[in-house]
């Protein structure tokens, strides 16, 4: 864009505009991104409705989530010692999204896709059909994670626990005594 673009699209004055041109001066990184830029992106960025903020916050009663909060839940180092919030953001995001929401929370909030890849693969939500559709496709992912269906008669007080359950549950047992 030139000076008088810029000038008419903001309304603000050309003498404004080339005093931000002044490389000293503490606007100019934001002159030199509006140089920079078609005016067909500025367009598409002033236009441009967030998304992810209704989704999210969608049938929250309580506090809802903010766009510093959801930047931060896929920045987060450790997703491990995540916090609720954080792992209902994911959540939510991954079921709910889609691939047009993850693009502009690459382009828009300086989230990596490798970091936003590593937190899917370590959400138990993986596993449903209709999330791991859309994701696995979108990064690339071949191995398939589904939810098998439980033997028949689990979970009944007649039937033996699972061997692995057994060995933990003996464990314990021989801890006490």
């Amino acid at each position: 864009m030139t000076n008088q673009q810029i000038s008419e699209k903001f309304n603000i004055p050309t003498s404004t505009v080339a005093e931000w041109s002044n490389p000293n001066h503490n606007k100019h990184t934001i002159y030199l991104y509006l140089l920079n830029s078609s005016e067909k992106q500025v367009d598409q960025t002033i236009n441009k409705k967030h998304r992810l903020l209704p989704i999210l916050n969608r049938n929250i009663a309580d506090k809802e989530y903010t766009l510093y909060e959801i930047k931060e839940a896929f920045t987060c180092k450790d997703t491990r010692n995540a916090t609720w919030r954080q792992k209902a953001i994911w959540s939510k995001f991954f079921k709910e999204c889609d691939v047009e929401d993850l693009e502009d929370l690459i382009q828009h909030h300086g989230v990596s896709t490798k970091r936003v890849k590593r937190i899917y693969l370590e959400l138990p939500e993986r596993a449903f059909s209709g999330v791991n559709n859309v994701w696995d496709k979108r990064f690339h992912i071949k191995d398939k994670v589904t939810i098998t269906k439980a033997p028949r008669g689990v979970g009944k007080s007649s039937r033996p626990f699972p061997t692995l359950l057994a060995k933990v549950v003996q464990d314990r047992v021989n801890e006490n005594i």
